[in-house]
């Protein structure tokens, strides 16, 4: 045991009420520990001068006010319950928490981001396009099977006519 466990039990084990393995425990800490001895013996001497003490009687109607008070906290308690009678105030609150979050949640979910062509459309171009020129070819440079080195052919072919 630490010292902690062994002042957390240190009244039950002054009164006697510890099972024997948890009072050997103790006092086989207690053997090596002069701190928690001072706190035994502090705690021994408070006991014994507390129950030194002579009784006295308490005064006429004392227990009557006593507990009529917590029957007031009590009836205080419940009639919290009656507006919220499953949770009370604290379950209502935590539940609009929770309802809060779920919607912007849910609010930011449906906000629909844009697509890539939509974005491109709003890009405005950076270059016109200049309109096509007409291109006139003089029939036999349609008919040549290859273009000359160097020179730009412009026209129609078919699949495979120059690989």
């Amino acid at each position: 045991m630490n010292c902690q466990e062994v002042k957390e039990k240190l009244s039950c084990y002054i009164e006697n009420d510890l099972p024997e393995g948890e009072k050997a425990a103790i006092q086989q800490h207690l053997s090596g520990c002069p701190s928690c001895r001072e706190e035994l013996d502090s705690l021994s001497k408070t006991i014994n001068a507390v129950k030194q003490l002579p009784e006295i009687e308490a005064p006429a109607g004392f227990s009557t006010r006593v507990m009529a008070r917590v029957r007031e906290v009590e009836a205080k308690k419940t009639d919290s319950g009656k507006f919220f009678p499953f949770f009370g105030f604290r379950g209502f609150a935590y539940g609009f928490v929770v309802l809060l979050v779920g919607g912007i949640i849910y609010t930011a979910s449906q906000i629909q981001k844009p697509t890539p062509v939509q974005l491109a459309q709003s890009v405005p171009p950076v270059v016109q396009e200049a309109p096509a020129a007409p291109i006139s070819l003089k029939k036999e440079e349609l008919n040549r099977s290859e273009p000359e080195k160097d020179q730009l052919y412009v026209g129609w072919t078919t699949p495979g006519e120059w690989t």
